[in-house]
């Protein structure tokens, strides 16, 4: 029994190498034909699992379309929104302007219209006093003197000054000297003719004063 058992306790290892040796004494065109079969299955198994790598792929891929989407829809209206603002912003720029040209032309003509009617009183005046004196010159020289009071009048009524600088020290800014000549009566650069008078308006200078001016006094010589 013991013998026996020993056989066949070897028994099984040696059907293992032979099973081996069986597969390597296999003829080379079998072994090839299953090698092509086992790549064959690997080729097919790996499209298989690309082909399933991409469908969550483009599921996700349709949520970010959509949202870039409506991003620039966004976008594009705040940019029209935009723009419709800057052009009513442009357009009532340029109507401003017109109107404050208008409004400062409209300024211009109405305080030239209140000096010629203030002007055309002076004339009035002129003429009614040159009608009612004929040859009486003291009639004339009374109208005369109430036409010029009210010319005053209306310079006072325009802020007009009258600069009639006799006796003043000579100032170039105001005063613009046609002649210098020699007066012991007046210190060097006094006024001392008025030949004539200027004007300013509001403070600001019209007409100089076209004055006579004071030199110093030349030595006599023997």
């Amino acid at each position: 029994m013991n013998a026996d058992s020993g056989k066949s306790g070897r028994s099984p290892a040696k059907a293992r190498d032979k099973g081996v040796a069986a597969g390597d004494q296999a003829p080379p065109q079998q072994r090839t034909v299953e090698s092509m079969q086992g790549g064959s299955v690997q080729r097919d198994e790996a499209p298989a699992a690309a082909a399933g790598d991409k469908t969550p792929q483009g599921k996700a891929a349709a949520p970010a379309e959509d949202g870039t989407r409506e991003q620039i829809e966004k976008l594009t209206r705040l940019a029209n929104e935009h723009w419709e603002k800057f052009v009513r912003a442009q357009a009532e720029v340029e109507n401003i302007r017109k109107r404050s040209a208008r409004d400062i032309e409209k300024a211009r003509i109405y305080g030239i219209e209140k000096w010629v009617l203030e002007i055309l009183a002076v004339k009035d005046s002129l003429e009614l006093g040159l009608q009612e004196a004929g040859d009486d010159k003291a009639k004339l020289h009374e109208g005369m003197a109430l036409t010029l009071k009210m010319l005053d009048r209306i310079f006072a009524k325009f802020e007009i000054e009258e600069i009639s600088p006799q006796g003043e020290v000579f100032n170039p800014d105001r005063h613009e000297a046609m002649l210098t000549r020699s007066d012991g009566g007046h210190a060097p650069g006094t006024v001392i003719e008025v030949m004539q008078k200027g004007y300013s308006l509001s403070g600001r200078l019209i007409r100089p004063a076209r004055v006579s001016v004071a030199g110093k006094d030349t030595p006599k010589t023997d």
